[in-house]
């Protein structure tokens, strides 16, 4: 006859201050928002960090080269924010893992 086993299972809760959901914690968790709310908030951070960029004029292109073929990849791309910075957009990464990289001229 086999033998039956139960397990029990202990997770702690906080509530969401911002959307009032439970969601697990650890036992001594200081944490007040869910994941998702977290999310959230720092994507509006995040946009509001780089709002700079938003009306920003394309000062200058620089095209990938091939050698003596002619591209219509972009190496870099140069522009010149509202409050008046220079920044030098460049892709980095490689493959599938793909991200832009910003850098500031003087």
């Amino acid at each position: 006859m086999p033998t039956r086993k139960t397990r029990e299972e202990v997770y702690y809760v906080n509530t969401c201050i911002d959307c009032g959901k439970e969601f697990e914690c650890a036992k001594d968790s200081t944490e007040e928002r869910c994941y998702s709310c977290r999310t959230k908030k720092n994507e509006e951070q995040a946009t509001e960090k780089m709002s700079y960029l938003v009306d920003a004029k394309v000062t200058a292109v620089t095209p990938f080269m091939f050698g003596h073929i002619p591209s219509n990849h972009i190496a870099e791309i140069t522009v010149k924010t509202t409050d008046g910075r220079k920044l030098v957009i460049t892709a980095g990464g490689y493959n599938d893992e793909r991200y832009m990289e910003l850098e500031e001229e003087e």
